[in-house]
């Protein structure tokens, strides 16, 4: 029973999130300051929330502090290769997640629109297994990261939504497209939760690498687009509210 509600957390937090972004892309109905302000609330939630704490229940220090930095250091790699794969001097737009060139052509946009889904998809896959890990530590854990991820993957949809319909690509086929993306947290669900239940160290591990992606989610890419977005005070305090919640939340589940 825990293995098929992991695999509908993980469907939840993959597909549906970017499906979600997709539908407000298509509708236009993107309101900046709603959303910047979830994201800073949800960063704050993401920050109280301590998978590097809970590796160290099932592993060693070396094996926490090694997978968190390796898991941080794949991101930053996947990260060069599939998002700054144009030229530095052309002129760039904000995409609400990476920088990408103003391009003319249909053909170029798709080439685009396919590698954010390619990017997207390869994200999802450590955040998957981070999501399968930690329902096996805490069904209310894992919840807790399905939900905070899927607010996470909305911009990714709605960025993919904006590329794919200037490729003029269908909407329905867009909205399908870009489901289809999260289903790599699917699978990195799945590979979570067989994985973790090998063994304690091997759980350790993978909430270690759990908790790499999550900083990398919280420090590369959630929070530089927050405060690009946002110079006001109003958006750190909802980022220290979230923090506060999930404090909250985190004591309410140990207790």
């Amino acid at each position: 029973m825990n293995f098929i509600i992991s695999i509908g957390m993980t469907f939840v937090s993959g597909c549906i999130g970017t499906l979600i972004g997709g539908i407000i892309g298509l509708k236009n109905k993107y309101n900046a300051s709603v959303m910047v302000n979830l994201l800073a609330l949800s960063v704050g939630v993401m920050i109280a929330f301590d998978l590097l704490t809970e590796s160290l229940e099932y592993s060693n220090l070396l094996v926490s502090v090694g997978g968190c930095g390796g898991a941080i250091a794949l991101m930053l790699v996947l990260d060069q290769h599939l998002h700054h794969h144009h030229s530095d001097d052309e002129d760039h737009v904000d995409d609400m997640h990476h920088h990408h060139d103003v391009v003319d052509t249909c053909k170029e946009y798709k080439i685009i629109g396919w590698l954010m889904i390619l990017s997207v998809a390869l994200h999802n896959l450590p955040e998957g297994m981070a999501i399968g890990s930690s329902n096996l530590h805490s069904l209310e854990s894992g919840l807790m990261l399905s939900v905070l991820l899927m607010i996470h993957n909305i911009p990714e949809g709605m960025g993919m939504m904006v590329t794919l319909l200037n490729a003029d690509m269908k909407p329905s086929k867009a909205l399908l497209t870009i489901s289809a993306s999260g289903l790599s947290t699917l699978i990195g669900g799945i590979i979570g939760y067989l994985l973790g239940s090998i063994s304690s160290f091997m759980m350790g591990l993978l909430l270690a690498i759990g908790a790499g992606c999550m900083l990398y989610v919280i420090f590369f890419e959630l929070l530089p687009q927050i405060h690009l977005q946002s110079k006001s005070k109003k958006t750190i305090l909802f980022e220290i509210c979230g923090y506060l919640i999930g404090f909250i939340m985190l004591s309410f589940h140990q207790h």
